[in-house]
């Protein structure tokens, strides 16, 4: 099995959903900024969740927009040195539900050809998105404690019933980095 991985709320801490209770679109300019500058800082110093297999490629598919590259790039070789980073897709259109989906699942379809078969992801709702849209991946849900996620999804299934959804859970094979 290779993996694929969300970042925030997954390797590293998602930062607090208190920052996100005024809409992008209500705010004003200098508030926007402030909030840039706040989640850069964050995207800096955020500390690891997850520390995937470091003698496995890493594929991470993120939400982050393009703009915060640089400072996610700097994360990487900060937390995770010994982490060979593969993949780094990151978001380039407004971030809502449907566009995070639209998102993943390109990113995913692209990763087929090097092999991945399994995404990690906090988020659920972006996972019964993906499952809708019928990935090949297995999809499991990260709860963000230890190293412990769920299967959310599975693209085969019983191989007479064709795809499932599970809830059984399921240790990761990466361990986990405090």
């Amino acid at each position: 099995m290779l993996f694929a991985y969300d970042l925030d709320g997954v390797l590293a801490q998602a930062p607090p959903k208190e920052w996100f209770t005024k809409p992008w679109r209500h705010m004003s300019g200098a508030e926007r900024m402030e909030r840039q500058a706040a989640l850069t800082s964050w995207y800096r110093l955020a500390p690891v969740l997850l520390g995937p297999d470091p003698t496995e490629a890493l594929h991470v598919i993120t939400a982050r927009k393009r703009d915060q590259r640089e400072v996610t790039l700097e994360w990487f070789v900060e937390k995770l040195p010994e982490h060979r980073l593969s993949t780094l897709d990151m978001l380039i259109e407004s971030r809502t539900l449907s566009n995070v989906i639209e998102h993943k699942r390109m990113a995913l379809l692209g990763l087929l050809s090097v092999g991945v078969t399994d995404f990690v992801e906090d988020n659920a709702a972006v996972l019964r998105g993906l499952a809708k849209l019928g990935v090949y991946q297995r999809l499991h849900l990260f709860s963000g404690v230890g190293d412990e996620m769920s299967l959310f999804w599975d693209p085969h299934g019983a191989p007479d019933k064709g795809p499932a959804f599970a809830a059984q859970p399921r240790r990761a094979q990466a361990k986990s980095r405090v």
